[in-house]
């Protein structure tokens, strides 16, 4: 190994273990603070909360798809002189989109036969929705700057203010569902200023560049992934207002406890791709799709192993670890769940790997059809199992939306790689 091979492979290594302790503590604060709201609120009010999240999670798609996902992919290939205004420009970007969202999601949050609890809930969502995407859009922009460290930090004294702040405000007696969504809209602003203003001044001055390029560039990548967000939410996320529509708001606490169990696994997943995308985006403008297979395997063989562990360890001891972190045994009976949804987290993974190199080559629309046939999937057998089955069917839908998704992602993969290796010259 040379030194210079031996350098990348220590600066990458540091680069990843920041970046899953970055997602560690971010994670992990939002972990433990659903745990807190599951023993501090009603089962009601938490099956409200968790409803309201996922509808905000499903409005921050589209934030998502029009802003964060194209600034990793053209960000990456803009010259460092030109990212102070790029930045700006996203910032302002950021504010019409989330105002425009927040105005849509109050007016929602406004109709009667929703009931009071899931109209508060939105309500929260709704008003936490602009300053926590303003401090989501920041982390990622540290990766963009390759400055994992920045963005661990950061997540560091997000899990502080908000664990802190929940404690305080619970000792005070005023903690509720909507104050709730306050905490997570005060912390968010705070952090997300600070960030912006530290990656505002460590790019400096430089070249302007037109807005109306940039605007037309996220729009033209955006928009398969905007149509991914709907598709995509249609397809997993929307399982939960569904056992709340089905099963009732008390099933949905259930079901988000035992979810809880996984989601670290979910968020390793989620850093390691906001780490790789700038990179593998670099690569394939240079080598194509040839150059990502090396990394698509070692994403997926480390992702599924370090997985695997995780869930046998969990499985094993997961009535006691309910017990614990909730205190209470009455979510004991749900622990079939996790393996549902454990095989579900796995082969999402593998398919999230692929999804990952898809969009490096900038064709999000493969991610929107794969989308699109599992959120038919959702809608018809998703649907039908959660009306008959509640909580169990659910899980089985998760689990059939990954393995349908990941069926797909790879077929197109090589499909792909295939009419790559035809369209190269003979030597």
């Amino acid at each position: 190994m040379t030194p210079d091979a031996g350098t990348s492979r220590l600066i990458w290594g540091r680069r990843i273990v920041l970046s899953v302790a970055d997602q560690a503590f971010f994670s992990g604060a939002n972990f433990v603070f659903n745990v807190l709201l599951v023993r501090w609120l009603s089962p009601e009010a938490y099956g409200a909360y968790a409803v309201a999240f996922s509808v905000l999670l499903f409005a921050s798609g589209f934030h998502n798809a029009l802003i964060a996902e194209p600034m990793m992919v053209l960000g990456a290939r803009k010259e460092r002189c030109q990212r102070r205004s790029y930045y700006r420009i996203l910032l302002l970007g950021h504010l019409a989109l989330t105002f425009l969202i927040s105005a849509v999601g109050l007016a929602v949050a406004a109709v009667p036969w929703l009931g009071p609890a899931v109209r508060l809930g939105l309500q929260g969502a709704f008003v936490a929705l602009p300053t926590l995407l303003i401090f989501w859009l920041a982390r990622r922009a540290c990766y963009l700057e390759m400055r994992p460290a920045v963005a661990t930090i950061a997540s560091a004294a997000y899990a502080t203010l908000l664990l802190g702040g929940g404690y305080m405000v619970r000792q005070s007696g005023w903690l509720s569902l909507f104050e709730a969504y306050l905490l997570l809209a005060g912390t968010g602003l705070i952090l997300g200023v600070g960030l912006w203003a530290y990656l505002l001044r460590i790019v400096g001055p430089g070249d302007t560049v037109s807005w109306r390029g940039e605007v037309h560039a996220h729009w033209i990548y955006g928009r398969w992934v905007c149509g991914s967000a709907l598709v995509q939410w249609l397809s997993t996320s929307i399982y939960v207002p569904l056992i709340g529509t089905f099963a009732g708001l008390t099933q949905v606490t259930a079901y988000r406890a035992v979810q809880n169990l996984v989601t670290p696994l979910q968020q390793i997943q989620i850093a390691l791709g906001q780490l790789v995308l700038p990179w593998a985006s670099q690569q394939a403008s240079k080598g194509g799709a040839s150059s990502l297979s090396p990394p698509l395997r070692t994403l997926m063989i480390g992702f599924v192993g370090f997985a695997g562990l995780y869930l046998i360890g969990v499985a094993a001891f997961a009535s006691s670890i309910l017990e614990a972190i909730y205190g209470t045994a009455a979510f004991a009976e749900y622990t079939y769940l996790l393996y549902y949804l454990g095989g579900a987290l796995l082969f999402s993974g593998m398919g999230d790997a692929h999804g990952l190199m898809l969009k490096a080559l900038n064709h999000p629309r493969f991610l929107f059809f794969m989308q699109f046939i599992t959120s038919v999937f959702t809608l018809s057998a998703g649907v039908y199992l959660v009306q008959q089955r509640g909580v169990w069917g659910a899980a089985i839908g998760q689990l059939g939306v990954a393995v349908i998704g990941l069926s797909v992602l790879v077929f197109t993969w090589h499909r792909l790689r295939k009419v790559s290796r035809g369209c190269q010259p003979s030597p």
